[in-house]
């Protein structure tokens, strides 16, 4: 009997190793991609293989948070196709590098918030973040759905983020670990972080951040 699941999100994947060679290919035809991203029938395509062989390779790193998906512009009937793009912790896992050597630093920052500070602190820490997010932004056009673009900066931020109806799933953490221990401050860094890129898009800060709100994921609740 499978045993059952954490609540929250899964850590980040951090290394290159826990892909297999299938799985290393998919993951380097989207890199390949940028910005424009795939879908499965495109990856299949270049690839080869039945479609559903690509869509399960695609999900699991999608699991993992290497690549974030997000849906087609509608063009007809039925469902929308998804098309995925790579994340940070997605380049990351094929040049080789993890994200791990800043987790120390990361807990002791936080442990000192939760001894000197209180939750509105560790959201202005966000908000910091979030500022310095928009000032190294860089040059590609951001989509101009505001869903879209938190997306995005949830999926470059290694949170893979996926759609729900009126939120958005966070099924990995970079610092869940830290979060575990001291959800007060680390979330309250996250729920500042996306107050305050939502104020920095001209938008109202109307996004809850709901930590560990189910096995294997947390949530963000949308115009709370």
């Amino acid at each position: 009997m499978a045993g059952k699941a954490d609540p929250g999100p899964a850590p980040v994947a951090q290394d290159r190793g826990q892909l297999g060679d299938a799985r290393q290919r998919v993951l380097s035809s989207v890199a390949d991609a940028a910005d424009r991203g795939v879908t499965v029938a495109e990856t299949a395509a270049l690839l080869g293989g039945h479609p559903n062989r690509s869509r399960a390779h695609l999900e699991a790193l999608l699991a993992d948070g290497l690549v974030a998906s997000a849906p087609c512009k509608p063009s007809g009937r039925g469902r929308p196709a998804l098309r995925y793009r790579i994340t940070a912790a997605g380049r990351r896992a094929l040049a080789g590098r993890t994200g791990g050597d800043y987790r120390g630093l990361a807990h002791a920052f936080a442990a000192h918030l939760a001894a000197t500070g209180n939750a509105d602190e560790a959201r202005e820490v966000g908000r910091l973040w979030a500022a310095e997010l928009a000032e190294w932004a860089g040059d590609d056009e951001p989509p101009s759905d505001t869903g879209e673009r938190l997306l995005r900066l949830l999926a470059d931020l290694d949170f893979g983020p996926a759609p729900e109806a009126d939120a958005i799933v966070l099924r990995t953490c970079p610092f869940v670990e830290e979060a575990r221990e001291l959800p007060t401050v680390i979330c309250g860094v996250h729920q500042g972080l996306i107050d305050g890129a939502l104020e920095s898009w001209g938008q109202p800060a109307r996004a809850k951040l709901q930590p560990f709100s189910g096995p294997g994921a947390c949530r963000l609740r949308l115009g709370a």
